[in-house]
């Protein structure tokens, strides 16, 4: 007679505790499954960066030269060097937004890991 109550009770806490590991199972999947897209983020980022720095930057500063000395020459004209600058920063901008994008997936896997 006294002892009903608690094992009902007991049952109840097994139940939760049951419900609990589940939750937990499906909370470290979800954070697996996160950290392994911020991973495959993280590595494409970092091609792109890679590529930028050991070749990209060098060919942009070079069609910058190229044309500043083609204008300064009178080989090409305004808009010919408007249009030659304007194609170099564009692959400025996208190179920096591709680092950026590199430096947040790095955050992101620093949170994920609690670094």
């Amino acid at each position: 007679m006294f002892f009903g109550p608690y094992k009902a009770r007991i049952r109840a806490e097994r139940i939760g505790v049951g419900l609990a590991q589940r939750r937990l199972a499906l909370a470290e999947s979800a954070l697996q499954t996160q950290y392994g897209e911020s991973y495959r983020q993280m590595r494409k980022y970092f091609a792109t960066v890679s590529y930028y720095q050991a070749q990209g930057l060098a060919q942009t500063d070079e069609q910058i030269r190229i044309a500043q000395v083609a204008f300064r020459y009178g080989e090409i004209g305004y808009i010919e060097f408007v249009q030659n600058i304007t194609l170099a920063v564009q692959s400025k901008l996208q190179y920096l937004a591709a680092l950026n994008q590199y430096n947040q997936s790095v955050i992101t896997l620093n949170f994920l890991t609690g670094k």
